[in-house]
Order: structure tokens, then sequence, then C-alpha cells
């Protein structure tokens, strides 16, 4: 689904986020990988055009996490946060009804 090559993120954003969320930066690109995956623009954004959020499988844990991304430059997506998916969010993927 995403055609980027390198994934970016503030050490210390990963850091707190593993602590606050339980997913791990380095996890969550499998979610990005995922052909899968749903992808939108971020609504606490609109208008910035380069901000989204995914729905998308994480490898490691076979759970659906949500990823915040920022679209840095054509080659480059940013993780700003991301999480395990709620109940619903989950029934979303599983269902292909995002």
């Amino acid at each position: 689904m995403v055609e980027f090559t390198v994934f970016a993120w503030d050490p210390q954003k990963a850091a707190s986020n593993l602590d606050n969320q339980g997913v791990d930066f380095e996890e969550a690109t499998s979610a990005l990988l995922d052909p899968q995956a749903r992808l939108a623009i971020d609504p606490a954004q609109p208008g910035s055009g380069t901000r989204f959020v995914l729905l998308g499988m994480a490898a490691q844990r076979r759970v659906p996490v949500v990823c915040r991304i920022y679209q840095e430059d054509e080659h480059v997506i940013r993780i700003l946060s991301a999480r395990k998916a709620s109940p619903g969010e989950a029934a979303q993927y599983l269902l292909g009804s995002c």
C-alpha cells in the first residue's frame, strides 16, 4: 500500500509512545506495509494534505494498529504516533469496511 522507502520518527517520542500506548514504532512500520491497510486524511489536521491516519495490521503481534503519519517528502514517512486499534476499529479492519 505505502510506496515510500524510509520511515522516520523521533526516538524520544517513540519511547514515550511505547510506554503510553504499548506499540513500538518499529512494529508500526509493518502496518504501513500492510496491503490491506486503510489510509485517510487525518481528521485532526484538516487541510494539511500531508498528515494521515492509517489502520493496518502489525506483523509481529497480528493486531490492527492505528498510526498517525506525516509525509515529509516523496520518500519519507514520519510516524507521529501508534496505538492498538479500538475494538470498533479492529472490526472495521477485519470486515474491510473502513
